[in-house]
């Protein structure tokens, strides 16, 4: 089924099973299974491993980021 790779607090990856409420204009609407403030892996979650250590990138700077509506969204 649907998942994501949540970031642990030791900045390690774990498989989050979600629900998906809607897929639209390349954006997924998440209905449960994280909530806000849940960090997740959106870039190159395809190599991890259940325990894998990620890096946070630096975020995009204001002028470049894109806006993200307020309900909790994240790809799989």
């Amino acid at each position: 089924g649907p998942y994501v790779w949540l970031v642990r607090p030791d900045n390690t990856a774990q498989v989050q099973p979600v629900s998906i409420v809607q897929v639209q204009d390349n954006m997924t609407v998440i209905g449960s299974g994280i909530s806000a403030g849940t960090r997740i892996v959106v870039a190159g979650q395809y190599g991890l491993t259940q325990g894998a250590k990620v890096t946070e990138a630096p975020s995009p700077s204001p002028a470049s980021a894109q806006s993200i509506p307020s309900k909790t969204g994240g790809t799989g």
